[in-house]
C-alpha cells in the first residue's frame, strides 16, 4: 500500500478542481452509398443494389405513369463510427447537416444503429424500412441543412454504428454533398458522466477513494474506470481527476 498512498498524495496535490465540460463530436461518414431499385417491371420503388456515394448523391422519388414505372428512386446512405465516449456519458444534441442542391420538398430520415462496419443491403433495408427512429422532414431551398436527430434514438443507448438514410418525395433529383467541407456529416455533443462516484451522493469524495482502493487488484468491473479489465493505478488517477462534485 505504499506506492498507492505515495500515488493518492502526489495525486491529491496535483488534481485540477474544475468541472467537465460538454463534449462536441464532429463525425463524417465511414461509408455512404445511393440505392437503386431491382430492375424487375414494376419495381422501380424498392431497394435492391447500391453504388458507392461519389462526391455528390442524388436522390429522388420513383415516378408512375399509367400504371407503368417511368422514374427509379434512389435514397442517400451514410454510415458514421461513433466513438468510445467515457463511462457514464450522455449524448444532449445530435444534428445531421451538410450541403444540398436542386429540388426542394417533404422527405424522410431514417436512423438505425447497427454492428456493421460496413453497408449492406440487408442493413440498408432494415434501416429504411424498420428503423429505430425515422422522422419527416422538408428540404427546404437553402444550399445548407440542419436536422435535429429525435432525442428517442439515443437516450436509450448508443450502438458502434449508426446508419442514416435519406430521401426526397419530388421525383426531380436533389443532391447532398458528400465531400469538402459542407459534406454531410453527424455532430453530437455529449456530457460526461460521473463513473466514479461509487455510492451515488453527487460527488466524488473520500469515500469513493476507498471504495476504489478496496477493490485495488481486482477486475471488478464497477470499478474499472478505464476499461482494461483492471482495478489498477489508471483507475485511481481518473477518479482523482473526478474528484470533487459530479457535472
Amino acid at each position: 500500500m505504499n506506492r498507492l498512498q505515495t500515488l493518492l498524495t502526489l495525486a491529491m496535490v496535483c488534481l485540477f478542481m474544475g468541472m467537465a465540460h460538454a463534449e462536441t463530436h464532429v463525425l463524417y461518414p465511414i461509408d455512404s452509398a445511393r440505392t437503386s431499385p431491382s430492375s424487375n417491371w414494376g419495381s422501380c420503388c424498392g431497394v435492391s443494389s447500391f453504388d458507392t456515394g461519389g462526391s455528390t448523391i442524388s436522390i429522388n422519388a420513383c415516378t408512375y405513369q399509367g400504371g407503368y414505372c417511368m422514374g427509379d428512386t434512389h435514397r442517400a446512405v451514410f454510415l458514421f463510427e461513433m466513438p468510445q465516449l467515457t463511462l457514464g456519458s450522455t449524448i444532449d444534441l445530435m444534428v445531421l447537416n451538410g450541403g444540398r442542391s436542386g429540388a426542394t420538398g417533404s422527405g424522410s430520415i431514417a436512423w438505425r444503429w447497427t454492428n456493421s462496419p460496413t453497408l449492406s443491403t440487408i442493413d440498408i433495408t432494415d434501416t429504411i424500412y424498420s428503423p429505430d427512429v425515422s422522422q419527416t422532414i422538408n428540404w427546404s431551398g437553402g444550399s445548407t441543412y440542419s436536422i435535429t436527430t429525435p432525442s428517442a434514438f439515443y437516450e436509450g443507448g448508443i450502438g458502434d454504428y449508426l446508419m442514416v438514410s435519406a430521401s426526397i418525395g419530388n421525383s426531380y433529383a436533389m443532391s447532398l454533398s458528400n465531400s469538402g467541407s459542407t459534406a454531410s456529416k453527424l455532430v453530437f455533443s455529449s456530457q460526461p458522466g460521473c463513473p466514479s462516484d461509487f455510492d451515488a451522493n453527487g460527488s466524488v469524495d473520500v469515500s469513493d477513494v476507498l471504495t476504489l482502493l478496496g477493490a485495488y487488484g481486482t477486475t471488478s468491473s464497477d470499478h474499472d474506470l478505464d476499461g482494461d479489465d483492471y482495478v489498477g493505478v489508471n483507475d485511481l488517477l481518473l477518479l482523482l481527476d473526478a474528484f470533487g462534485e459530479c457535472p
